[in-house]
């Protein structure tokens, strides 16, 4: 295959396409007027495109998430996506923004009292939290979910709750807690 940039405007396969960012002597359009002279049906070509230009690696693939609801999914799956640096998003007004933004582990203090609850699961999901917070929102129905997937939870606690629901003891726990 020659090179990228060089005699050839896009990668003469579709499942080649995670290329198009990386050549950095492509311009935005390149990719869009290949795909229509080759016929390629590849729809996600230019969703990579504007991912990969848009104000560096924070802020392509991070607008698209915000911009593009439709593209979330398939975003979140990339290992690429940035996992920090979202922690001016926590006041977005799409509840789905604003958990990921919850999520971030250098957010100083995730919202456990959000409105909506996939907010609240993700701020009680974070690392930042302390095992002291984590007990308090394990208690709490609304956040016992998220304080459980915790990976700052206890070692010795995620045990107890493990026996917990084992031994079907799920009376004192909440049924949000995972049991």
């Amino acid at each position: 295959m020659p090179e990228l940039g060089v005699g050839v405007d896009f990668p003469p396969r579709p499942s080649h396409r995670y290329l198009v960012p990386r050549d950095t002597l492509l311009d935005p359009g390149n990719s869009e007027r290949a795909r229509d002279r080759q016929h390629v049906p590849d729809p996600e070509v230019p969703l990579i495109k504007h991912s990969a230009r848009v104000d560096g690696e924070r802020g392509g693939r991070l607008d698209v998430f915000v911009t593009r609801p439709a593209h979330r999914p398939h975003l979140l799956t990339l290992p690429d996506f940035p996992r920090t640096g979202r922690t001016h998003l926590i006041d977005h007004p799409d509840p789905e923004v604003r958990a990921l933004a919850a999520a971030d582990p250098t957010l100083p203090e995730p919202p456990v009292d959000d409105a909506d609850e996939s907010v609240r699961r993700a701020a009680a999901a974070n690392p930042v939290l302390t095992p002291e917070a984590l007990e308090a929102l394990l208690t709490d129905p609304r956040t016992a979910q998220g304080a459980a997937a915790n990976p700052s939870l206890p070692v010795p606690r995620m045990h107890a709750l493990l026996d917990r629901c084992l031994n079907g003891v799920v009376a004192a726990t909440p049924p949000a807690a995972g049991c």
